[in-house]
C-alpha cells in the first residue's frame, strides 16, 4: 500500500492598489467585486450565495489570485492527486446487518449517552450563544 503526502503551496501575490480599492469599496455588492476580480467564479456563484461569495473573495485576498485560477491549476496537476479524479483506486465496502440487531445496538448506545450526561450537555449547548463560524 502506498501512502501519499501532498503539500501544495501557492505563492501569494501582492494585491494591486486597484484590487485593494475594489475589495474596500462598500458601494458595490460582493458579487460585483467578484465580477471584477474573478469573473469565472462570479459566473458560477449565484449573487445571493453569500457564503460562496465571501469564500471566493477570501481566497483572492489570501493568495492574491482568483479562486478559479487555483482550481484550474488543481485540475491540471499531472500527478492526478489534485486532478479531475480525486482518488485513482477506490475500494468500497458494504456491510449488511439485521435491522433488529442495529436497532438494539442503537438503543443501548443512546441509553449509555443519556446515562453519562447527554441531557446536561444539550442544556449547556443550548444556553450558550451561537458564534458565527468562518467558512473554510
Amino acid at each position: 500500500m502506498r501512502t501519499y503526502t501532498v503539500i501544495q503551496l501557492y505563492i501569494t501575490k501582492e494585491l494591486s492598489k486597484d484590487q485593494l480599492d475594489i475589495l474596500a469599496d462598500e458601494s458595490i455588492t460582493e458579487h460585483e467585486k467578484l465580477l471584477k476580480l474573478d469573473p469565472e467564479s462570479a459566473k458560477r456563484i449565484h449573487p445571493n450565495n453569500k457564503r460562496k461569495l465571501e469564500r471566493s473573495l477570501e481566497v483572492f485576498k489570501t493568495f492574491g489570485m482568483p479562486q478559479s485560477e487555483i482550481l484550474e491549476k488543481q485540475h491540471l496537476d499531472p500527478s492526478g492527486i489534485r486532478g479531475k479524479l480525486r482518488w485513482g483506486s477506490v475500494l468500497l465496502f458494504s456491510l449488511d446487518a439485521d435491522p433488529g440487531i442495529l436497532d438494539e445496538r442503537l438503543d443501548k448506545r443512546v441509553d449509555m449517552m443519556v446515562s453519562i450526561g447527554l441531557e446536561k450537555e444539550l442544556e449547556l449547548f443550548c444556553s450558550e450563544p451561537l458564534v458565527k463560524s468562518f467558512t473554510s
